[in-house]
């Protein structure tokens, strides 16, 4: 059975120049691989070689697991000596839906 995320958030990163750039780019699986360890999918969406961005979907079930991810990719950052790019923009997509939704049965249930 699949895993079911509750949350899903597009998370745009910047890295500070083309070869920090390249850098991410040689490790991507093994960012992949701190998501799922942490209980995150990341799906790289695109990059954006122009802009040294990254476009990532990040799924997960609880908030904590998106923080551990987090501090995970950076510990594979600072082992690897690769400078961390900046968190430029972040929508959460799905989670508002489903907490309105929630909200709207509790207050059927009233």
């Amino acid at each position: 059975m699949e895993k079911q995320y509750m949350q899903k958030d597009i998370l745009v990163v910047q890295t500070i120049d083309k070869n920090s750039f390249k850098s991410h780019i040689a490790i991507i699986d093994d960012i992949r691989k701190c998501g799922e360890q942490t209980g995150v999918r990341l799906k790289l969406i695109k990059t954006i070689r122009g802009e040294n961005k990254f476009i990532w979907e990040a799924s997960y079930q609880e908030k904590k697991s998106y923080t551990d991810m987090t501090i995970a990719v950076m510990k594979l950052l600072f082992e690897k000596n690769i400078e961390p790019g900046n968190l430029v923009e972040e929508k959460e997509i799905m989670g508002c839906y489903q907490k309105l939704n929630a909200m709207g049965e509790i207050l059927k249930s009233a």
